[in-house]
């Protein structure tokens, strides 16, 4: 049979030192043998195996148990949602095991529609004959931005008088643009469909204007010289600039 175990010579597999997806199972399976590479068959180390996984923003060390499945062999698992480079360094009665520490990369997850993001002004409306504009930017279902591949991103708008055909340019990172006109003054509304899954929010409230900024009665001033004086019977023109 084998002979005592040689941490030098124990080894682990497994995606907790392969690299993972957000949120996927991180678990890894050691592997006890002696000096001579004959694997241990028996349980009873666990207690001498210790498992420090590094964050590395912040940076902030976790230590982990392993589980003595009475074979030779120890299992160990954790999930980690957030993307980027991890440490994880394996010991075995204080001595790293053959190839710690690793370093793991979590990719980011699936695009999560539901978790897409809007900014710009143009997804409130704009001012007439005047472009405006939105982007559109994706996320996984833990909040790591997208930042490669394409999405299906469409904008439906309740009333289509109000403004030209929206056009939606996919930017090649996780994040679409979509710039439009408003051609006729009113209110409407626009929704973001984004892999045929509806964007929370949708549909935004959303105004054609005169101008920037909805006009004040309180703001807007007479730019006609005052006072005037018209002849009774007839009209006169008065001229009001809205603010």
């Amino acid at each position: 049979g084998a002979g005592e175990i040689s941490s030098p010579r124990c080894t682990a597999t497994g995606p907790g030192i392969t690299g993972i997806s957000a949120g996927g199972n991180a678990s890894l399976l050691i592997h006890t043998r002696d000096a001579y590479m004959n694997d241990v068959t028996v349980g009873g180390a666990a207690g001498s195996i210790e498992i420090f996984l590094t964050y590395t923003n912040p940076i902030r060390i976790v230590n982990f148990t392993a589980e003595d499945l009475n074979n030779g062999k120890y299992l160990s698992w954790f999930i980690l949602t957030s993307a980027g480079s991890y440490g994880v360094e394996i010991k075995r009665a204080g001595i790293d095991i053959s190839g710690s520490p690793f370093l793991i990369q979590v990719a980011v997850g699936p695009l999560d529609p539901e978790k897409t993001l809007i900014t710009g002004s143009g997804i409130y409306g704009g001012v007439i004959s005047r472009k405006t504009l939105f982007n559109a930017k994706t996320y996984d279902s833990y909040g790591n931005p997208i930042t490669t591949g394409s999405a299906q991103v469409q904008v439906i708008l309740s009333d289509m008088r109000f403004t030209t055909i929206p056009e939606v340019s996919d930017l090649g990172n996780g994040e679409s643009q979509v710039i439009y006109m408003g051609v006729v003054l009113g209110s409407f509304g626009i929704s973001v469909v984004v892999n045929n899954v509806t964007v929370p929010g949708s549909p935004f409230p959303a105004k054609i204007v005169l101008q920037a900024g909805e006009p004040s009665e309180l703001k807007s001033i007479i730019v006609s010289p005052l006072p005037m004086s018209v002849v009774a019977g007839t009209s006169g023109l008065m001229v009001l600039e809205l603010r």
